[in-house]
């Protein structure tokens, strides 16, 4: 009777959200995990390929593609998340790199690493793309891409020479060094500038 409590809405709807998250769908794989599951496509919908299909899955892609996780990837990649067939990521840089410009290496779900090359004054929440670093494309021999967001990440635990290098810093700084900071406090200036004038 297991193989009849999974009806075929619930079945595609597992296998669309276990393919999004990319986890393994290979029937061996699978079968040791979910039996009921694969009994369960294999009775509603004639065979286990049938109903990978039917959930909008290319079969081909599930027996060919490396057996990666979404676990294993994460644990290469700080908060991977998949979007189809791309893969997006944060990396944290310091404010110096991100100042100055610099490059590192990011690991990819192919088991290798890729240089990401950050310019001068890149701002927290830029995206870089990496072209065919991605997941598998559905029924295509392509790859998705793989973005990469830098976090800019704000120092702590300064020392006391530290603090005072960063308040020369601020001290020498103009709207040049800081121009959405510049703009933004210009915009308040004159908002309440505007409404004390009679």
């Amino acid at each position: 009777m297991a193989r009849l409590s999974w009806d075929k809405a619930e079945i595609t709807a597992t296998l669309k959200k276990m393919h999004k998250e990319g986890k393994e769908l290979s029937y061996t794989q699978l079968a040791k995990r979910m039996q009921p599951l694969v009994s369960a496509a294999a009775y509603h919908f004639g065979s286990y390929r049938k109903a990978v299909e039917r959930a909008g899955i290319d079969y081909a892609e599930v027996t060919r593609r490396p057996r990666w996780t979404r676990q294993m990837i994460i644990a290469l990649i700080k908060d991977a998340k998949r979007d189809g067939a791309d893969l997006h990521c944060r990396v944290p840089i310091s404010m110096v790199a991100a100042a100055l410009g610099g490059e590192f290496e990011v690991p990819t779900i192919d088991k290798g690493k890729t240089k990401v090359k950050v310019p001068s004054g890149t701002q927290s929440g830029r995206r870089f793309r990496i072209a065919s670093k991605g997941m598998p494309v559905l029924r295509s021999r392509q790859l998705g891409d793989m973005y990469v967001q830098v976090v800019v990440e704000t120092p702590q635990n300064l020392t006391k020479k530290q603090q005072e290098l960063l308040a020369e810093f601020e001290k020498l700084s103009s709207g040049a060094t800081q121009p959405e900071a510049a703009g933004f406090f210009t915009k308040v200036k004159d908002f309440f500038g505007n409404r004390a004038s009679p």
